[in-house]
């Protein structure tokens, strides 16, 4: 399967087995670098489909602009009872200047204001795995959260099963 897997060890249900950092090491180091390659070598657009397992969804608080900013930049929405000076922070880093004589209630409104504007507040959010893959080409595409009957793994894993049903009968023995 991959490294540091052995296939007479994996069990039925890995996920009591698996953390973010494995997760993580598995993709920069195995799946993504492949896809890339793929995508590069193919001309072609590469989507990765996952599920929204909490391993796979450990948040970025904090990223590195690489152009003219070069100090952290907080990109997740700061919570409402912050101080004003990170939500001033917050919507000066996206472009919004406001006076910082402005009210809290003020300042508060208008990052309410643009945070759904901008797609809400998970628009804000961003992961270590995606991020790492949309800098090399390749998109994360995370399915609904509860709407496990739109992975592609269980839809071929029901085709599978439905073939094998039909294909055999409860007299059926397992060498036929």
């Amino acid at each position: 399967m991959g490294r540091g897997f052995n296939s007479h060890e994996i069990k039925e249900d890995y996920h009591s087995e698996i953390n973010a950092p494995l997760y993580e090491e598995y993709m920069m180091e195995e799946v993504i670098p492949v896809m890339e390659a793929i995508g590069t070598a193919e001309q072609r657009r590469v989507i990765l489909v996952i599920d929204n397992a909490p391993y796979h969804c450990r948040a970025i608080d904090k990223i590195i602009f690489k152009e003219k900013i070069k100090k952290n930049v907080n990109i997740k929405p700061p919570p409402i009872n912050s101080r004003k000076r990170v939500l001033l922070d917050f919507l000066a880093t996206h472009g919004i200047n406001m006076n910082v004589r402005s009210k809290k209630p003020e300042i508060v409104q208008r990052m309410k204001t643009f945070i759904e504007n901008n797609g809400g507040p998970s628009a804000f959010k961003k992961y270590v795995v995606d991020e790492f893959a949309r800098e090399r080409g390749v998109t994360m595409v995370r399915l609904p959260p509860y709407h496990c009957f739109l992975s592609p793994i269980k839809l071929m894993r029901a085709q599978l099963k439905q073939k094998v049903i039909a294909s055999c009968s409860t007299k059926s023995s397992i060498e036929q």
